[in-house]
């Protein structure tokens, strides 16, 4: 389920290879859930309408501005606190992907917990959590099915009516922004600004569905509907020249910042075929072959050179590195008298490695270079910024 969502954003400024950072709310069957258990709450009576205040504690430590002015407990829950992501997520990956909700929560959780539980038994298992003797039972019980802050929450249940308002900003974490490709051009869709957003759902050994949170939020929005997001800069530098040749490689949500430039250079009118060259993949053209109308229109118009793998249109898998090496002395002329640049963006799991070993494969073939020579040659094109990539899990 992929599907390209178009908003209405007249002051947003963009270029090709920009991306779209969102802030996510929380799906409302965990908000709900939150507050149920909630309800039992036997240090102060809390529910969505609750109004709390936040304060600073610590001169370094500021509040946060979308805590600022004082909000529902219901806006917290839904708006700001993370109920679903993981605990060993890092702070500083560069995120394009969908982070996933509903994972497990991290070692000190479990330390905080054990603090306000009032059985015994409960407060023995949240420490045993938190030792290294315990990582094994940990990861049986969280990691391994995806166990959720809510789902833990709740098997805790001589613990969960005791926690504090106050520590609950420590439970949870802030909501973390997603980032996505920018898939429209700033040219050709005026006052608009589109994203491609595979649909994240699946489920674990505990047989419990489980959802992107971002990705089936967007999923839900209905139009007229707002959200919080804004700029910025990606990790791909297009070229500036419109006579320099690109070889972009793109499959499945991977071909959104191509989507974006092509179009840009499509209504400024230096749309070429011999110069844009778009190498598509996906499982099967009838299925997932994203703005299908559209690519087949600009290969047809001459203002783009499309080669399409479709892994399970047929019995033997074809993936783009196929495309690839079926068009190798396409690349290599390209590459070798041309300069082109070359751009990848997908996911990260076995494609990319593909992807060099086929560009490889050309080097040594047309370009008589040893397979040393065509590792160096293709690092030298990473350097340089003639091969940019851009891979996400």
């Amino acid at each position: 389920d992929v599907r390209l969502i178009e908003f209405s954003a007249p002051d947003l400024n963009y270029s090709p290879g920009d991306v779209l950072m969102v802030r996510p709310h929380n799906l409302e069957s965990n908000v709900v859930a939150l507050f149920t258990m909630l309800a039992d709450n036997v240090t102060t009576s809390l529910g969505p309408d609750t109004i709390i205040t936040v304060t600073e504690r610590e001169p370094d430590m500021p509040v946060p501005r979308a805590l600022i002015q004082p909000i529902t407990l219901g806006q917290c829950a839904q708006q700001y606190w993370d109920l679903n992501v993981r605990g060993d997520d890092k702070t500083d990956i560069p995120v394009r992907f969908e982070m996933f909700l509903q994972a497990t929560p991290h070692r000190y959780f479990f330390h905080l917990l054990s603090h306000f539980t009032t059985s015994e038994l409960e407060r023995e298992k949240l420490l045993e959590f938190t030792t290294a003797e315990g990582q094994e039972e940990l990861y049986n019980y969280c990691h391994r099915p995806r166990r959720t802050v809510i789902e833990v929450l709740q098997d805790f249940s001589q613990t969960t009516p005791h926690i504090p308002l106050e520590y609950m900003f420590e439970l949870f974490r802030p909501i973390k922004p997603r980032a996505f490709s920018i898939a429209s051009s700033p040219t050709a869709h005026n006052k608009e600004v589109h994203i491609l957003v595979a649909v994240v759902k699946y489920q674990t050994k505990l047989i419990v569905p489980r959802y992107g949170l971002c990705s089936n939020w967007l999923a839900a929005l209905k139009p007229g509907d707002t959200i919080q997001a804004w700029v910025r800069g990606g990790s791909f530098h297009f070229p500036i020249s419109q006579n320099v040749p690109m070889i972009m490689i793109g499959p499945g949500t991977g071909v959104a910042p191509f989507r974006s430039f092509v179009q840009e250079r499509a209504a400024q009118g230096s749309a070429r075929s011999d110069l844009l060259c778009l190498f598509f993949g996906c499982r099967n053209s009838a299925g997932d072959f994203h703005c299908r109308d559209e690519w087949l229109f600009l290969e047809k118009d001459e203002k783009l050179r499309l080669f399409c793998a479709f892994s399970r249109d047929q019995e033997n898998k074809v993936y783009v590195q196929h495309m690839m090496k079926d068009n190798a002395s396409l690349l290599w002329e390209l590459v070798s008298t041309q300069q082109a640049q070359i751009f990848l963006a997908g996911n990260s799991k076995d494609m990319p490695k593909g992807v060099k070993g086929a560009l490889e494969e050309t080097f040594q073939n047309y370009g008589n270079m040893t397979q040393g020579e065509a590792q160096q040659f293709l690092e030298r094109l990473e350097r340089t910024g003639h091969f940019q990539s851009e891979t996400w899990s």
